[in-house]
């Protein structure tokens, strides 16, 4: 048995795909875990925050403070990069700059534009549902503490966005996606993505979580960038919120300028979860998985882009100990010193 090719693909050297997945779930843990006893307890001490309660709150609960969420979810950022920038650099033997993060002027016009397609998209969502009798609005005056509370609460879905994208869209995403392709890393990201965030999760719930992780993966493939996927997130969320939705089935306790209330069957609207459970914003978005997937716009999906080949040079692909003929890796191996050989 080969056992350098059960760690490593012969063809370019580097820890297979699943190993780095798996080594980077440990490395985000451990992470995650210096990040927080090191920096964000120290932080949330010197604000009186308990931000472990924040582990402890059920999905759906609103009970959270806004600063504990802000500081929870900056710790699984900064975690999120220093473990993938470490294994970026030793075992994808790629420069930090790969994962996407990077911000000029062109990604950030594909922020914005990501921001605000998505926001009208949720405008129009609500529109179709009033124009076909299964929700109505009330508009409500804006008040200079709504706005305040508002562009707090962009922040805040801004940071949560990121956290989110980096986690399912980030090192784990990418790195799959040089070693076993396209296709399956979309369908496996998609059913990490879908399971039940709690027990009460309908199947539409799930169907929708597994759509809209497949949409976001294309959206990285097509962008090259983590940065078109953030804001279509944050504008999603703050749309919802806008229109006093549920996100996720999480009801943010603030006063928005419209208020929607969802009259329609719950399989359509979502019920209790909110839009993103009912069977409307399936069909949304799987018309957004078509659109983007061939939309003749942005990098093309066959391209491979995402291997890097002009950053991952052949002596970088080569383990010191080994060597190729004819396209074939082989081990050097000591032999056994046959009897009366000096």
């Amino acid at each position: 048995m080969n056992w350098f090719l059960l760690w490593f693909d012969g063809k370019t050297g580097r820890v297979r795909s699943g190993w780095r997945a798996a080594i980077y779930l440990v490395a985000l843990n451990v992470a995650g875990f210096l990040v927080m006893f090191g920096i964000s307890m120290p932080l949330a001490q010197a604000f009186h925050l308990d931000i472990t309660k924040f582990f402890k709150t059920p999905v759906g609960s609103s009970t959270m403070d806004l600063t504990s969420i802000l500081i929870t979810y900056l710790t699984m950022i900064a975690a999120n990069v220093a473990a993938a920038v470490v294994l970026l650099r030793n075992l994808d033997h790629l420069p930090s700059h790969t994962l996407g993060l990077g911000l000029d002027g062109r990604r950030l016009l594909a922020l914005v534009g990501g921001f605000a397609g998505t926001l009208v998209l949720i405008f129009l969502l609500v529109a179709l549902c009033v124009g076909t009798g299964f929700a109505h609005v009330q508009v409500n005056v804006v008040t200079p503490i709504m706005l305040q509370h508002l562009s707090l609460a962009l922040g805040a879905l801004l940071i949560v966005a990121m956290a989110t994208e980096l986690m399912y869209r980030g090192y784990l995403f990418q790195t799959l996606l040089r070693g076993i392709g396209m296709p399956i890393t979309l369908l496996l990201m998609a059913c990490f993505i879908a399971i039940p965030p709690d027990k009460n999760a309908t199947p539409l719930v799930i169907t929708n979580l597994a759509l809209e992780g497949v949409l976001f993966g294309l959206l990285y493939l097509r962008a090259g960038h983590l940065w078109l996927s953030i804001g279509a997130s944050a504008g999603w969320k703050l749309g919802l919120l806008l229109c006093h939705l549920r996100i996720s089935g999480t009801e943010i306790p603030i006063a928005t300028p419209l208020l929607a209330t969802l009259t329609g069957h719950p399989l359509l609207t979502g019920g209790d979860y909110g839009p993103e459970g009912g069977a409307v914003v399936s069909a949304l978005l799987l018309l957004l998985i078509a659109a983007v997937a061939y939309a003749p716009i942005g990098l093309p999906l066959t391209s491979r882009w995402w291997e890097w080949p002009d950053l991952t040079t052949p002596a970088a692909r080569l383990p010191a100990w080994d060597f190729t003929v004819d396209n074939r890796a082989y081990q050097w191996k000591l032999l056994p010193r046959e009897p009366g050989e000096s």
